[in-house]
């Protein structure tokens, strides 16, 4: 895919850049799930191939919340993402915008769109070939997002939840990854579920009670 800034107007006005998504396979997942939300590329100009063998867009159960990122997903797996730094794409602001609604939801629904959508992640950057180092890295990355301040930003006020919704957080990411069939977690990152719990509750950051 070559993309370039989006030039928003109408109720706002300001751009949108995203950086380039280059290396391996593994290496532009990782990079998708550290690093953009915001889906730039997904206006910009694709191979055919890639549009093919990345499936097209994958609707999700919470009105489909950010499957246009996902979708840069499905396309990184066939090649890199090249930005060009010029503001050549123009986006209109206005009521009617499918994301509009998505800020007001009630905070429980928010958490759940999120968990969804990095799941919807890490299972896209799951799908290239690679070895269990790697699968396993993607998966913290994928968890990282989770609670990813950058990522997350203007959505989850993740700086603000308590430590016991931040906990419930992680631990509905593992009810919906384990219960998803089209991932095999486990076997992925040949560990069984209850090691992969335990070493993730220590990378994953909680703030510490009042």
């Amino acid at each position: 895919v070559v993309y370039c800034d989006i030039e928003a107007f109408g109720l706002r006005s300001f751009r949108i850049s995203q950086p380039s998504v280059t290396g391996g396979a593994s290496a532009r997942q990782l990079s998708l799930l550290y690093a953009h939300h915001s889906a730039v590329a997904f206006r910009g100009l694709t191979r055919i191939e890639a549009l093919r063998e990345s499936g097209g867009i994958r609707p999700n159960e919470v009105d489909d919340f950010s499957a246009d990122t996902t979708w840069m997903a499905a396309a990184a797996r066939w090649g890199e993402l090249h930005r060009v730094p010029s503001g050549l794409y123009r986006k209109r602001y206005h009521v009617g915008n499918t994301h509009v609604p998505w800020a007001s939801w009630p905070l429980e629904k928010r958490a759940k769109a999120w968990t969804v959508h990095c799941a919807d992640m890490l299972e896209q950057a799951m799908l290239p070939k690679a070895t269990e180092q790697e699968r396993r890295l993607l998966w913290l990355a994928a968890v990282g997002r989770l609670a990813s301040l950058k990522t997350a930003s203007g959505y989850l006020p993740l700086a603000t939840m308590a430590a016991g919704e931040r906990a419930a957080l992680l631990e509905g990411f593992f009810e919906h990854v384990r219960t998803r069939r089209s991932m095999d977690v486990p076997g992925l990152l040949q560990a069984g579920w209850e090691e992969i719990r335990r070493w993730t509750r220590g990378f994953y950051w909680v703030p510490p009670r009042p």
